[in-house]
C-alpha cells in the first residue's frame, strides 16, 4: 500500500474539530481528509473506539536529530542513517511534519558549514525512504559570513525550509554563564578551548560584515517566499530591528517583555515543549508554561527532545479535553501557520489526512497509531485495523 492510497475511514473516535471533540467518522483518501472514502467498497477501517483524534503535531524547531548523528563529542555517525533513524523516532512520537534545526555555523565539525552541506545532500538522497515530511530550518549564526552564499542558494530549495537569525556569540564573552561553557563548545567543534576562543575572537569582529549579512539573507528570504524566524531575541528593541527586516516568528524570546511586543504586533512566539514539561526554562529564561497562560506563546517546538511534544500537551491539558483542545493548537495549527503551511494543522476537510489515534485514560495519556497522509504508520494495537467495513 502506498501513501495516499484512498479507502480508509477512522470510526467511533472523538474527533477533534476546531476547539471540541465530536464523535463522528473521519474518512482519507488520496492521502486528504474527505466526506467519504473514495472507494468506499474497498475501504479498509481504523477502530478508534474510546481513542480521540486529533491532527498530526507540526514540529518548526527541533534539532534532538544531531544526538543521532553525534551521540558523543567527537563521535559520528553516517548522516543518511542518522536521518532515517530521525524519521523514526518523529513517527513514534506523532510528530508528521518536522522542520530539521540545521545549525551553520562559523564553528568546524557538527554545526559547521560543511556538515550543512553534506546534510542537504543526505536529506534529498533518503527523502523516498522517510515517512514524515522532513524539512529543513536553516538555523544560520549571523557571525557565520562566509556561508551567506549557501544559505541564500538553500532558501530556494523545495520543499521550502524556513529561516531563522541566530546570534549565539557576538555578546557571548560578556556573560559569564556562557563563557564557562566554552570548554564544551570547544569539544562539540573538535578544537581545542583556546582555538575555539581566539576563532570566536575573530568572528565576533567582523562588524558591518555581519550587518550586510543579515541584510542580505534577509532580502532573499523575503523576496522568495521564506517564513523567517528570530531566535533567542533578548530585547523589545531587537524584536523592533528583525521585524524591520520581515522576520515575524519570535523564536525563544529571553523576556516576557520580547514576548508581549511580539504578541502586540499578532507575530508568533515559539517556546519549548520541554520547558512545559520540565516545569520551567533549563537556561532560567522564560517560563513557557506562564506565557501559554499569558497568551504570549503561540507554538511549541521539541527544541532538544522530541517525545517532549506531546508531553507538552498533555502537561497542558490534564484530565480536561477542552484544554486539550487548546493545547494542541500549539502543537498543530498554530505552528503550520508560524511556517505557511495551509494543508495541514486541522481535519478540516481538504486537508492532509496526517492524524494520530490518542488514548487519554486514568493511567496517563499515549498515543496509540500514527497516520501520514491517509496510511497507518504506526500501530500499537494493530487488531483495531479491519479489512473492510
Amino acid at each position: 500500500m502506498t501513501i495516499g492510497e484512498p479507502g480508509w475511514v477512522l470510526h467511533a473516535g472523538a474527533v477533534l474539530d476546531g476547539d471540541r471533540f465530536h464523535d463522528r467518522p473521519l474518512h482519507f483518501g488520496t492521502g486528504r481528509v474527505v466526506d467519504t472514502p473514495v472507494a468506499p467498497a474497498a475501504a479498509r477501517a481504523f477502530d478508534a473506539a474510546g481513542l480521540l483524534i486529533v491532527p498530526g503535531m507540526v514540529d518548526v524547531h527541533g534539532d534532538a536529530f544531531e544526538r543521532n548523528i553525534a551521540p558523543r563529542p567527537g563521535v559520528t555517525f553516517d548522516l543518511g542513517a542518522a536521518l532515517i533513524e530521525t524519521d523514526r523516532q518523529l513517527v513514534a512520537n506523532g510528530i508528521t511534519t518536522a522542520y530539521l534545526a540545521v545549525t551553520v555555523s562559523w564553528e568546524p565539525g557538527l554545526r559547521s558549514l560543511a556538515t550543512a552541506v553534506e546534510l542537504m545532500h543526505a536529506l534529498e538522497r533518503v527523502r523516498p525512504s522517510l515517512i514524515v515530511d522532513l524539512r529543513v530550518q536553516i538555523r544560520w549564526e549571523i557571525t557565520a559570513t562566509e556561508a551567506v552564499d549557501s544559505v541564500c542558494r538553500w532558501l530556494s530549495t523545495q520543499p521550502t525550509p524556513t529561516l531563522a537569525f541566530n546570534d549565539h556569540f557576538t555578546t557571548l564573552l560578556g556573560n559569564p554563564r556562557e563563557v564557562a561553557k566554552l570548554p564544551l563548545y570547544a569539544a562539540r567543534s573538535g578544537l581545542s578551548p583556546g582555538a575555539y576562543r581566539a576563532q570566536l575572537k575573530r568572528v565576533i569582529s567582523q562588524g558591518d560584515a555581519i550587518d550586510r549579512a543579515v541584510k542580505r539573507i534577509a532580502n532573499v528570504a523575503r523576496t522568495r517566499g521564506v517564513p523567517m524566524f528570530a531566535h533567542d531575541e533578548t530585547s523589545i528593541d531587537m524584536r523592533r530591528h528583525y521585524r524591520a527586516l520581515g522576520v515575524a516568528v519570535c523564536e525563544f524570546p529571553l523576556t516576557v517583555d520580547t514576548a508581549r511586543e511580539a504578541r502586540a504586533h499578532g507575530e508568533a512566539v515559539v517556546l519549548g515543549a520541554p520547558n512545559v514539561v520540565r516545569g520551567g526554562s533549563h537556561t532560567g529564561a522564560v517560563h513557557a508554561g506562564g506565557a501559554i497562560a499569558d497568551g504570549l506563546c503561540t507554538v511549541l517546538s521539541t527544541d532538544y527532545h522530541y517525545p517532549a511534544l506531546f508531553g507538552a500537551a498533555a502537561t497542558l491539558a490534564g484530565n480536561d479535553l477542552a484544554r486539550l483542545a487548546e493545547a494542541w493548537a500549539l502543537v498543530s495549527r498554530n505552528a503550520a501557520v508560524a511556517v505557511g503551511l495551509s494543508d495541514r494543522g486541522t481535519l478540516a476537510l481538504g486537508q492532509r489526512a496526517d492524524a494520530i489515534a490518542l488514548n487519554w485514560t486514568a493511567h496517563g495519556p499515549s498515543i496509540n497509531a500514527v497516520f501520514v497522509r491517509g496510511r497507518p504508520v504506526f500501530l500499537s494495537e494493530p487488531e483495531r485495523v479491519q479489512r473492510t467495513l
